[in-house]
């Protein structure tokens, strides 16, 4: 019954932060909580699959961010072999060279939404997340 309530209380604050992991979540909180600035709920949310701990403190992995944006680019180029198969595919079959033209849509479309956040964005919140550790420090 215990880890149900914790899962619940887990589920229903990611629905409100964003956040899914729960260590990350508390830390999350209190650094929202502790912001000179006035951050919403969601902001951390764009950085939920960039954020580790380590320490017991919050960090923006920059592995992780190297590996989503290789992936996203992946993507990204994959999706232009469908450019080219469709423009080939026009020629003889115009039915399967829009059908080719539209996976190349969608595979581009998901290639940017995979990207990671910029790295302007991505200081500011690590900027956020260090002043929270200094003030904790004094």
């Amino acid at each position: 019954m215990e880890l149900i309530d914790f899962e619940l209380q887990r589920t229903s604050i990611k629905k409100i932060i964003g956040i899914s992991n729960s260590h990350i979540q508390t830390e999350i909180i209190k650094i929202i909580k502790c912001s000179s600035d006035f951050l919403d709920v969601k902001y951390f949310n764009k950085f939920n699959i960039y954020l580790s701990l380590k320490n017991s403190k919050v960090f923006l992995d920059e592995n992780k961010v190297k590996k989503r944006r290789n992936e996203a680019w992946l993507i990204m180029v994959f999706s232009f072999s469908f450019l080219f198969v469709s423009y080939w595919a026009l020629k003889d079959d115009p039915y399967l060279g829009l059908a080719l033209f539209f996976a190349w849509i969608v595979f581009f479309m998901v290639s940017i939404a995979v990207f990671p956040p910029p790295k302007k964005l991505r200081q500011k919140a690590q900027d956020h997340i260090d002043s929270y550790y200094a003030e904790q420090q004094v």
